[in-house]
């Protein structure tokens, strides 16, 4: 069977699949009996946050609304996404007395609502049990706390993490549904600007030195050089703000545009932007990249602008050369494609011309082919890392995209492959580029064209969210602990912190240093001041850290303000590591954060003095912890 022959059948197979998987990609979302509290759920205690579980991922932020049995709202903070987008999290920023309460969500056009209950008031919260992911909270035994949230949330390498301040509200502008948007638009415009640019720029330098001479070349070169400048400019402000939660105006400061390097992909992005602005120097004098003695510089700034994207998402396929290479070799090919498509479409193919016009198309017609190949190979290799599994290109919002992009992907080699075709069996015996065969090629290439232009629109789509073959990984310095201790002795350094360090919930950030590897156990007490309000006991961390690296948990309930004790014991390959313990001070609501207060000292008797009978449980997940392990 012949490659023309092939080409529809795999294409008319890929269809159907996505087919299938589209219908659920833009079903309605409606609430889950995973979400916490659960629809019609009686708690004992005081949930420190609302997670809700929708049966399809979204896109927006959903807007969260919290009331009494009275109609008055209940202050809750903006909604985060937690492990997917099918799942969201909003603090509450105060203690719920016992009653009822209703849930109202809107998002995408869609609203609902349910209520729960609270049998009474609790200033210390139980959480659910480590397999509990999310947690579901149900109906407790008489004197019995049932399981709510201290789960650890996660943050994807695009979206902001740790607690705001209690008691504040997110802007229109900040990390929220606005920045989510505009980046989507700025990563698709700066992505398809620095491919016109590079892929445009090797046709002119391998296949139509005489490009350079003509002024529509010029112009073409300097407008795409110019969205991919603005569009990675934009792309910086939004994930700036997603990171850090403040507003689009805030993260426009160059100066604040720095704390990108505290973000995971930041760095890459950074470079990315000054690459960019360095392909300037090609794109005003386009003659340099086909002068001997220039070429090589010139095509220095664009490479290393696509060499970023091999970095430029932390965590995927968990950070392997193999992944990386991918990613760099998938982006190369594209931008070779997809840019010297652009280029035929809107600059060489416009009208009839002369033989060098001829030469333009043929010599990228030998290029396309590699650079297929190329884009199949490396894509098919991402897939195998990031997809999860089959049944997440069906079941998770990611999957449902990769599966639609993998159906624009054929297509788009279908029609490269017609193209191809057509060049070789019409333009192999003309002479020059004639009108008819002109508008003929024009047709065709812009229809390629657009296919890799929707095709770059779902990869950018698909960035805004978790793949699911990923463990989400985001380096703890994105939480800055406001109050912490350092312990160590002997063969365990460890530093615990909290932040905003305010009575209320925190996050709680554990760095562990010593043992590098080989930890098998390692358990936290945060015992509150005077050991009467009871404490926190996080078990299990070393199912999340198997040495040194760092681990948060959002949520945490830290609601008694006074010095909190910290005792740690740990164990590893060798046997029980010493025991720890120090303070760090939690102020009081509209008081100034603290800082450390106490050196770290070998606890004589841990478990005297933590109060076992007070702790209540933080559930330790190794799929909801968000964490930054350092290999050895």
């Amino acid at each position: 069977m012949s490659v023309k022959r092939a080409l529809p059948a795999l294409l008319a197979a890929l269809v159907a699949v996505g087919l299938l998987a589209a219908p659920r990609a833009w079903a309605v979302p409606q609430i889950t009996a995973d979400s916490s509290p659960a629809p019609g759920s009686t708690l004992a205690v005081s949930p420190p946050q609302l997670i809700l579980v929708f049966s399809e991922a979204l896109n927006t932020e959903p807007e969260i609304i919290l009331s009494d049995a009275n109609n008055l709202t209940v202050p809750t903070q903006p909604a985060k996404r937690l492990d997917s987008a099918d799942q969201w999290a909003a603090p509450i920023s105060s203690i719920l007395p016992a009653g009822t309460y209703r849930v109202k969500w809107s998002v995408e056009g869609t609203t609902g609502e349910y209520t729960f209950n609270v049998g009474q008031a609790s200033p210390v919260v139980a959480t659910t049990p480590a397999t509990a992911v999310p947690p579901v909270s149900g109906t407790a035994a008489p004197g019995e706390a049932t399981p709510a949230d201290t789960t650890p949330t996660t943050a994807s390498s695009d979206q902001p993490v740790g607690p705001p301040t209690p008691g504040t509200t997110g802007s229109s502008d900040s990390g929220g549904g606005m920045a989510s948007i505009l980046s989507v638009l700025a990563r698709w415009a700066a992505t398809l600007g620095l491919a016109c640019v590079f892929g445009g720029l090797a046709v002119i330098a391998l296949a139509w030195p005489e490009g350079v001479e003509y002024v529509i070349t010029s112009r073409y070169l300097r407008t795409v050089w110019l969205v991919a400048l603005l569009g990675t400019f934009v792309l910086m402000v939004t994930t700036r703000a997603r990171g850090t939660g403040e507003s689009i105006g805030a993260s426009l400061s160059p100066t604040g545009l720095l704390d990108l390097r505290d973000l995971p992909g930041g760095s890459a992005l950074l470079l990315r932007f000054v690459f960019v602005a360095a392909s300037g120097w090609v794109v005003l004098v386009p003659e340099r990249v086909v002068d001997a003695s220039t070429q090589i510089p010139a095509f220095a700034a664009p490479t290393l602008a696509l060499l970023t994207y091999g970095f430029s998402r932390s965590g995927e396929a968990g950070g392997s050369a193999l992944g990386a290479g991918a990613s760099i070799v998938h982006a190369l090919s594209f931008a070779v494609w997809l840019g010297g498509v652009a280029l035929l479409a809107r600059v060489v193919v416009i009208g009839p011309g002369d033989e060098d016009l001829l030469h333009a198309v043929r010599g990228f017609s030998r290029l396309a082919g590699p650079a297929l190949i190329g884009v199949v190979v490396s894509g098919v290799i991402r897939v195998m890392q990031l997809a999860g599994g089959g049944s997440a290109l069906f079941n998770t919002g990611y999957g449902r995209l990769l599966t639609l992009k993998a159906v624009g992907v054929a297509l788009l080699a279908y029609v490269a492959t017609v193209n191809r075709q057509t060049v070789r069996t019409k333009l192999d015996r003309s002479a020059q580029l004639t009108g008819r065969a002109a508008g003929r090629l024009r047709r065709a290439f812009s229809a390629e064209l657009l296919v890799g232009v929707v095709v770059m629109g779902l990869a950018s789509w698909m960035l805004n969210s978790v793949p699911p073959g990923v463990a989400d990984a985001v380096t703890s310095s994105r939480v800055k602990a406001v109050a912490e201790v350092a312990m160590k002795d002997g063969g365990i350094d460890v530093t615990v912190g909290a932040a905003p360090a305010v009575a209320g919930v925190n996050t709680i950030v554990i760095t562990v240093r010593k043992p590098v590897t080989g930890l098998v156990d390692m358990h936290v007490q945060l015992l509150a001041p005077g050991g009467g309000g009871g404490g926190i006991d996080i078990p299990q961390v070393a199912a999340v850290l198997k040495g040194k690296g760092s681990m948060r948990l959002d949520g945490v309930p830290l609601d008694v303000a006074g010095q909190w004790t910290v005792t740690v014991t740990a164990q590893d390959t060798d046997g029980p590591l010493p025991s720890v313990q120090g303070t760090f001070v939690i102020a009081a609501v509209g008081s100034t954060p603290g800082e450390s207060t106490s050196d770290s000292t070998v606890a004589a008797d841990p478990a005297a003095t933590a109060a076992p009978g007070a702790l209540k449980t933080a559930a330790v997940s190794p799929n909801s912890a968000t964490t930054s392990s350092v290999a050895p």
